[in-house]
Formats: C-alpha cells, structure tokens, sequence
C-alpha cells in the first residue's frame, strides 16, 4: 500500500508549525498541539545545519513581525551559529547582505559560547536598531 503523503513535515509545515507556536500562549491545548514544530526545528538545527538555516529564512519569509524576529534570533538562529557557526556563516554573511529583514533579525543574538571568529563576522552583517530596547 502506498503512502499517500510523507512520513515526515515538510518545510512548508514546520514553517507554517513553527509560526503558530510562536503565536500560541504558554500552558494551552494549542500551545502542546503546535510544540513538535519546536522540537524538530531544534534537532534540525543540532543534525542539518544547512537546512536550518533554509528553514529559518523561510519562516522569515512568510512572517517577519518583530515577534517572529525576536523568537528566531534568540532561539534557532543563536543555536545554529553556536552549535555550527563555522559552517553556516558564509551563508549567513551573504543572506544578512542581501536581506535587511534578515540582518535585522541578527541584530537580537546573544554570542553565549559562540566562536569568536563567528561571533566577529555575525557582528559586522548585522543590524542591531531597535534591539536595545527589547533585549
């Protein structure tokens, strides 16, 4: 018997996943219903460097609120450049040139264990206004 669809989320639905979590309030039905997209975006992030990345320029895509950026900088996008900053950083020197929604979302990352020389390269693509008064 065929599958009818894939075993696994695609982009698209952990985009559309990851979004509706960041919309939903903490301890709601909603809230656990949505929380998978959270915890495969995170083993994303641990496993498929190059993915994660795609998949959080995606989500910006489709929703670049501040909420969305705040949620995006401190979270998946902080964990990917301090679990593998020296692989994605080219990328993400590029993306932040071509992107101010991109680089803007930058601005709201903390370097916590960061490589240093990643850490530099972040800080020049970056766009930090308007973060001061949220972190």
């Amino acid at each position: 018997q065929k599958m009818k669809k894939p075993p696994f989320p695609t982009q698209e639905d952990l985009v559309q996943g990851w979004i509706a979590l960041d919309y939903t309030k903490p301890e709601t039905s909603e809230r656990e219903e949505s929380f998978w997209s959270f915890m495969l975006l995170d083993d994303l992030v641990e496993k498929f460097p190059k993915e994660s990345l795609d998949t959080i320029k995606a989500i910006l895509n489709v929703d670049d609120s501040d909420a969305i950026k705040a949620s995006l900088s401190a979270g998946p996008m902080e964990d990917l450049l301090v679990r593998h900053g020296q692989t994605v950083i080219k990328q993400v020197e590029i993306e932040a040139r071509r992107s101010g929604t991109f680089s803007h979302m930058l601005g709201g990352i903390w370097q916590r264990d960061m490589d240093n020389d990643v850490w530099l390269r972040l800080t020049q693509v970056w766009d930090r206004s308007g973060w001061d008064e949220q972190i």
